[in-house]
């Protein structure tokens, strides 16, 4: 559902698991999992995202 967003923007995540995750939304993938840096959350198998914030960045 995300990757229907195409905008830059901030999204920070709070997992079911005490889990707390800050990356910047390149308007097709997290930055960070793009530079394969940090996993991708919300592709896990089981839920573990509880929380997801977003917030635009304006050009």
């Amino acid at each position: 559902m995300i990757a229907l967003i195409q905008r830059k923007s901030i999204i920070a995540m709070i997992g079911t698991d005490g889990l707390r995750h800050t990356t910047l939304w390149n308007g097709n993938d997290f930055v960070d999992t793009d530079l394969k840096v940090s996993p991708n959350y919300l592709n896990e198998y089981q839920y573990i995202i509880r929380d997801l914030y977003f917030w635009d960045l304006i050009d």
